[in-house]
């Protein structure tokens, strides 16, 4: 996989197998090398933004977020995780994405 993203992201990505499960990244934070998005196929209005900024060794912070229907651009946060661990995350990924 080759992006430019801190390795606990990297590590996490291929841990989750993510085009197995039907998802893809969807990146609005380019220049944010602890921070990526993923977003479904299936359910292309809902995204979780994951972060490794500040977070111990092998925990993340997530947030799910829907778009809105008038302007697909802005997204309402409907839950907000932090000090997840990947089990943890795995869950709140398949619940929001799946």
């Amino acid at each position: 996989m080759a992006i430019e993203k801190d390795d606990s992201l990297v590590a996490l990505l291929e841990q989750l197998d993510i085009e197995s499960r039907g998802c893809f990244i969807e990146d609005h934070w380019h220049a944010d090398r602890c921070a990526i998005g993923l977003a479904s196929v299936s359910r292309p209005g809902n995204l979780v933004y994951i972060s490794t900024f500040s977070m111990p060794s092998g925990k993340f912070y997530c947030q799910c977020e829907v778009a809105d229907p008038e302007s697909p651009t802005d997204f309402q946060v409907v839950v907000e995780r932090e000090q997840l661990s990947f089990a943890e995350l795995e869950e709140i990924i398949a619940k929001h994405l799946n």
